[in-house]
C-alpha cells in the first residue's frame, strides 16, 4: 500500500505514486506515439531500439541517463557515494562503475538501493527529453525495469525483447563477461512471464538479424503506424 499525499508534496523517490499532480506530469505527455521499450539483458533490446530509430523514432535509453548521471551528478554520486561507501571507489578516490556493477550484481539488496536513488532522477530526465521530442514524435523509451518499477501505464505501447536464456547467456560471454557475471545479470531483472503479461507486442529475438528487423517492420505498422492514426 502506498499513501496518498498532499498534491504537490509527494516525495520524489516514490516510483508508485497515485494518481496525483505529480504522477500525472510523469507521464510521457507530448509525443504522438509513447512507446516503452524493455526486455532482459541479452536480449537485443538496444538493438530493437536502433531499428526503431531506422523508422524515425525518437530512441530514449534509461541506462544511458542512468549512466550520465553516476558519472556527471554530483548530488546523485555523492548520495552513492554516502550509501556505498568506499566499495565502490577506485584506488584515487574516484567512483569506479565496475566496482558498483560488481558489487549490486547478485546483491538485490543493494541493487534497490542503488535503483531508488537514481532512476526516480533518470525517469524526471526522461519525461523532459520526450516532452521535447514534439507533438508529432514517436518515442521510444527503452527501460529494463519498466516492471519493476510500475510505469506501465505512463506508455500507449509496450514492447518486450524476449530471448531464450542460454542464448542470453552466449551473448553476455561474448561482449566479455564470465558465466557468473553473465548469470548474475541474467538474474537481475523480473521474469519473463512478469514483462510478457504487460507487453501489447512481444520480439522472439532468437534467431538472425534480418529475422529481428522484420520483426521491428512488422510491429512497427501493426501496432505503431495504427496507434498514431
Amino acid at each position: 500500500m502506498h499513501p496518498e499525499y498532499e498534491v504537490g508534496t509527494e516525495p520524489e523517490y516514490d516510483l508508485f505514486q497515485p494518481q496525483t499532480r505529480a504522477y500525472i506530469e510523469s507521464q510521457i505527455n507530448g509525443p504522438k506515439v509513447s512507446i516503452g521499450l524493455t526486455g532482459p539483458t541479452g536480449a537485443g533490446v538496444s538493438a530493437v531500439g536502433q531499428m526503431l530509430a531506422d523508422h524515425g523514432a525518437i530512441v530514449i535509453s534509461l541506462d544511458r541517463i542512468f549512466d550520465h548521471l553516476l558519472s556527471e551528478d554530483v548530488e546523485i554520486r555523492t548520495e552513492v557515494r554516502d550509501v556505498f561507501g568506499t566499495a565502490i571507489l577506485d584506488d584515487d578516490g574516484n567512483f569506479d562503475r565496475a566496482k558498483l556493477d560488481y558489487y549490486i550484481f547478485g546483491n538485490e539488496s543493494a541493487r534497490k538501493k542503488l535503483n531508488a536513488i537514481v532512476y526516480p532522477r533518470a525517469w524526471e530526465l526522461a519525461v523532459k527529453e520526450g516532452a521535447a521530442a514534439g507533438e508529432d514524435a514517436i518515442v521510444v523509451v527503452d527501460y529494463p525495469r519498466l516492471v519493476e518499477t510500475n510505469t506501465r501505464p505512463r506508455f500507449d505501447i509496450i514492447l518486450d525483447v524476449e530471448a531464450p536464456v542460454e542464448t542470453r547467456r552466449e551473448r553476455l560471454e561474448e561482449l566479455g563477461l564470465t558465466p557468473e557475471e553473465a548469470w548474475e545479470r541474467i538474474d537481475a531483472l523480473s521474469n519473463e512471464d512478469e514483462r510478457r503479461g504487460v507487453a501489447d507486442f512481444v520480439i522472439d529475438n532468437d534467431a538472425g538479424l534480418a529475422e529481428l528487423r522484420a520483426s521491428v517492420d512488422n510491429f512497427w505498422h501493426e501496432q505503431v503506424m495504427a496507434d498514431k492514426a
